[in-house]
């Protein structure tokens, strides 16, 4: 199943979310070829997503809420904060 849980919201006071496969397999933005681990959107986007049959490599445990994400650019990992201030600049 398809899980989207509120992220956080921006400064100009839009909600983000979260969606992401509770079986840890790829989604699929409907009607695109747009394959994704997770995705953040705002609140409302229009965009739907579909479970992939195609397990995400590596992945044994799906983050959780209360888990601290870490992405790892290279030359430093970012912290949840750090990814939703990169966020915010995109959105």
């Amino acid at each position: 199943m398809i899980i989207k849980e509120f992220f956080r919201i921006r400064e100009d006071g839009v909600k983000l979310c979260r969606l992401y496969s509770d079986l840890g397999v790829y989604i699929k933005k409907v009607g695109t070829s747009e394959i994704y681990e997770e995705v953040f959107d705002i609140e409302n986007a229009p965009f739907k997503y579909i479970e992939t049959y195609n397990k995400i490599k590596d992945k044994e445990d799906i983050v959780t809420p209360e888990d601290d994400i870490i992405i790892d650019d290279g030359d430093k990992e970012l912290t949840s904060d750090e990814i939703a201030t990169m966020l915010e600049e995109v959105f």
